[in-house]
């Protein structure tokens, strides 16, 4: 699959009329060779070429990983092979990635290659990651059921007397039990008053009688992230308002996925659950957007919010999560992944 993405690279070299690219975004470099020395390895793209350099620490794993490159022992960003190498490749106009450059990389490119014309690349390869491929698509599918077969398994441990942390720690102990490589973010497990904070950390309150527990939490796997959320209430009686609550929240997040059409934009599908929630007198306490893409990072393009301008197309993975939060009683959101399809909105978490 990685011969398809610098294909599709090298076609945007030509729009921009580079000769090559230097590649230094870790997430962008593991989707474009499948080297995971994350922070340890930059990509150089020429329209024949294509050179992964780092160093000893990970000769053996950057051949095994990345096939398709010409593996070199360059340490980078203050490097003069990598200067020898642009001056052999004959580089006269070398794009690179302004959204993420540093200014000691800068400062070389700038410097050191003075005798090129330096092109900015812009977002085409965060871009170009919004439509996941088959393998991908794939990969997230089995990240999203190891999450969600753990949260089912362990969701009788949520109970009253016991402390979030330790809610938190079993689920991420039985995601790694099931091939995840760690978590995709710090698990959010926030009980109580807590859940009206929508990135609750794990702390070490204890569960009480009745309480909405709000479980935000994913499974990184061969590179890829998965992401959900579920709000249950421990054993005992509940808040009232919050069960309300609770119900038009599902509504909304369901609303969104059967309302899905092709075209639409991630303002279009934000709309739709605001909306809804807006409706039941709640708009102020949604604060947050919709959704966002999901692919190597967990929060990534396009996105489903008030500026999502995007038009949400066949392969794009993003999440569909509205909630509602009051401040000194709790909250509730409802998060599952969905895959734009030929004709609407497949939703691939599990539990």
């Amino acid at each position: 699959m990685q011969s398809n993405r610098i294909f599709e690279l090298r076609k945007t070299l030509e729009i921009i009329k580079a000769d090559a690219v230097v590649i230094n975004d870790p997430d962008n470099v593991f989707y474009l060779s499948g080297f995971t020395g994350y922070g340890d390895g930059t990509l150089l793209i020429t329209s024949t070429e294509a050179f992964l350099l780092t160093d000893s620490r990970y000769d053996i794993q950057a051949h095994e990983e990345a096939p398709l490159y010409n593996v070199k022992m360059i340490r980078m960003p203050d490097s003069d092979e990598f200067v020898s190498l642009v001056k052999e490749c004959r580089i006269k106009n070398l794009a690179f990635e302004n959204c993420y450059v540093s200014y000691t990389f800068w400062k070389l490119l700038n410097d050191k290659l003075s005798f090129c014309n330096l092109v900015n690349l812009d977002d085409a390869v965060i871009n170009q990651r919004m439509i996941k491929d088959e393998s991908e698509v794939k990969i997230i599918k089995k990240a999203c059921e190891i999450a969600g077969t753990a949260f089912l398994e362990m969701k009788h441990l949520i109970v009253p007397g016991v402390r979030e942390v330790d809610v938190a720690a079993e689920l991420e102990l039985r995601m790694r039990k099931k091939g995840a490589i760690k978590p995709s973010f710090d698990t959010i497990l926030a009980s109580g008053y807590r859940a009206a904070m929508p990135h609750g950390a794990a702390s070490e309150k204890v569960i009480m009688a009745g309480e909405p527990v709000t479980c935000d939490f994913g499974a990184f796997y061969k590179g890829y992230c998965s992401d959900m959320t579920r709000t249950v209430f421990a054993e005992g009686e509940a808040d009232e308002t919050l069960l309300k609550i609770y119900d038009i929240v599902k509504e909304a997040h369901d609303l969104a996925i059967v309302s899905f059409k092709p075209g639409m934009t991630g303002y279009d599908l934000d709309k739709i659950a605001r909306d809804c929630i807006e409706s039941y007198g709640y708009g102020k306490e949604f604060g947050h957007s919709l959704g966002h893409g999901i692919g190597t990072q967990v929060h990534e393009a396009p996105s489903v919010s008030k500026k999502g301008d995007i038009v949400l197309e066949k392969g794009m993975i993003f999440s569909v999560e509205p909630g509602i939060y009051i401040e000194g009683l709790g909250g509730v959101r409802i998060e599952d992944l969905a895959l734009v399809t030929d004709t609407g909105l497949e939703v691939i978490t599990i539990g």
